[in-house]
């Protein structure tokens, strides 16, 4: 971790916090419709594969939210920095 916190081009970071949002966006979109798509075979597909791969998906959705909170907080850090460095 840094000991002092120094931003060389503001625009440039608000535009990396922007840029956070709308990854989030697109990761739990993805993640939503993987998980949309495999449970649309439940009770179509009865194999160990499928229950193996239903628990796979699980687990990826679950990080994915994870991470998606993750990306929330520091864009919202980002976003609160940035109009702190603007009203200087």
């Amino acid at each position: 971790m840094a000991d002092r916190v120094s931003v060389q081009d503001v625009g440039s970071l608000e535009s990396f916090g922007s840029r956070l949002i709308g990854f989030k966006e697109e990761i739990e979109a993805l993640a939503n419709a993987i998980v949309s798509a495999t449970e649309s075979q439940n009770g179509n597909w009865n194999d160990p594969q499928y229950e193996s791969l239903r628990d796979s998906i699980a687990q990826f959705s679950s990080a994915v939210k994870h991470v998606a909170a993750e990306l929330d907080g520091k864009s919202a850090y980002i976003a609160h920095y940035v109009d702190g460095l603007r009203n200087m």
